[in-house]
């Protein structure tokens, strides 16, 4: 059997229905709460994060 390295980038983005609270939405470390204990449980090692805060999916005119 193999032993197999497993790596992940993480991508968060600002929901709609939440709001600004302090430098960070809630949304935003809520979901980078849930995928960093989903990838410290399945052994996954998190490379890079990427996270637009302040930019609704729906907004094409955010950055990146």
């Amino acid at each position: 059997m193999w032993d197999h390295i497993k790596l992940a980038d993480i991508y968060c983005r600002l929901s709609d229905e939440e709001k600004k609270h302090g430098n960070e939405s809630e949304s935003i470390t809520n979901q980078r709460a849930i995928i960093r204990d989903y990838c410290e449980k399945h052994d996954i090692i998190i490379v890079k994060e990427f996270v637009d805060d302040g930019y609704s999916g729906g907004n094409f005119e955010r950055p990146g």
